[in-house]
């Protein structure tokens, strides 16, 4: 098997996206000719990549039915040096189809002159000058959070367990390594393991890497996103009723994000903010994706949870999106390939920090209880 074989079957077991949609995926992908693009989503080996693929030629399908000529999109992710931002921004276009009216004409990159207000995607219906403004924002991970993740990448080989994925827990500002098990501990954890794999789905049992945990984050994360809706509300006009749409990348909570955005003064044209996202949370072979709606206050006055639109009426997505609201937190991670060629392991999935923006939230296993309490105590009053 080639690396490229080997990381699509095991897309296919994480994800559910069977290898031949990738394969044609990536192909269509490619004849773009946009090299940059290319270079990150076709020809880097993993994971994410060939999941990227699938989801953005999925999302410029659905654009292109919507009215939006595909050469516009074409040009948007030739325009992109940085690649994910306007992959995520497609991805997030599919959904804004999803949670208005199918019957409503989408625009992309709609605006009243070159250096006005110029929405990412304005919706409008056929007979009316009316419409709905979008302005998407993808929050990445900060530099603070890229330094964390690639102090940790270099700990991950070494933290994997003999089999199965083994996650540990670290304060962000703790200047201590995660623990490591030694050659001893992992010989003595060997047969637990062994028959811990023997009760998991077939599809997920040879699974082998390692998850570090950064917590403490989530008030970094709500500054971000205070920031990148402010950024947005300039890009809004008063013409339309507007809504913020951010990527849901799980820094925090969804619903602290409704608090984060309670303190900005919204206009009175933006009704709300939008997330957009997707997860895949092991061992469902499956990408959910979740739609967040938050209005403003004055819209929506009852003391509910945000409504979850998921693109598949299925059970478990109420029960992932649970999982993922009480594992909110940045995971540096490593899966590899659980037999290795000549010797070595390949990697699978490497989040490492040369990316700062992911097509998916990860959760191989949510955190326990006593994790959360950990998150919440005071400022400065951590632990390792």
């Amino acid at each position: 098997m080639t690396s490229i074989e080997i990381i699509d079957q095991w897309t296919t077991k994480l994800t559910g996206l069977p290898a031949d949609r990738i394969a044609r995926a990536r192909e269509r992908i490619d004849a773009f000719g946009i090299e940059h693009l290319s270079n990150e989503l076709t020809r880097r080996p993993d994971i994410d990549s060939a999941a990227a693929c699938c989801m953005v030629d999925s999302a410029i399908d659905a654009l292109a039915e919507s009215g939006i000529e595909e050469s516009k999109l074409v040009a948007k992710l030739r325009g992109d040096r940085d690649v994910w931002p306007t992959v995520t921004e497609l991805i997030a276009g599919r959904s804004v189809l999803r949670v208005f009216d199918a019957d409503l004409m989408l625009e992309l990159d709609s605006g009243t002159s070159a250096s006005g207000p110029n929405a990412d995607f304005r919706l409008k219906a056929h007979d009316s000058a009316l419409g709905i403004s979008v302005e998407f924002k993808a929050i990445g991970l900060s530099h603070a959070e890229i330094e964390f993740f690639q102090r940790m990448a270099p700990l991950l080989p070494d933290m994997c367990p003999e089999s199965g994925v083994l996650t540990s827990h670290i304060a962000f500002d703790n200047p201590r390594r995660p623990h490591i098990p030694s050659r001893v501990q992992r010989r003595a954890n060997r047969s637990q393991d062994r028959r811990r794999q023997k009760k998991l789905p077939p599809h997920i049992r040879d699974l082998h890497g390692a998850v570090a945990v950064a917590h403490d984050t989530e008030h970094h994360y709500l500054t971000r996103v205070q920031d990148r809706i402010e950024t947005a509300l300039r890009q809004l006009s008063d013409r339309d009723d507007c809504w913020v749409a951010l990527w849901w990348s799980n820094g925090a909570p969804a619903i602290a994000l409704r608090q984060a955005f309670t303190e900005i003064d919204l206009p009175e044209h933006v009704l709300g903010v939008m997330l957009f996202g997707a997860a895949v949370a092991v061992p469902s072979a499956e990408i959910h994706y979740y739609d967040i709606i938050l209005p403003r206050n004055e819209l929506d006055e009852r003391e509910i949870e945000p409504p979850v639109l998921s693109l598949e009426d299925n059970p478990l997505g109420q029960p992932i999106f649970d999982a993922l609201h009480c594992s909110a937190s940045i995971r540096p991670t490593l899966l590899q390939h659980p037999v290795g060629i000549r010797g070595q392991r390949q990697p699978l999935l490497v989040r490492d920090g040369s990316r700062s923006i992911f097509p998916f939230n990860l959760l191989i296993a949510p955190d326990p209880p006593q994790m959360r309490s950990f998150v919440t105590q005071s400022e400065g009053s951590h632990s390792p």
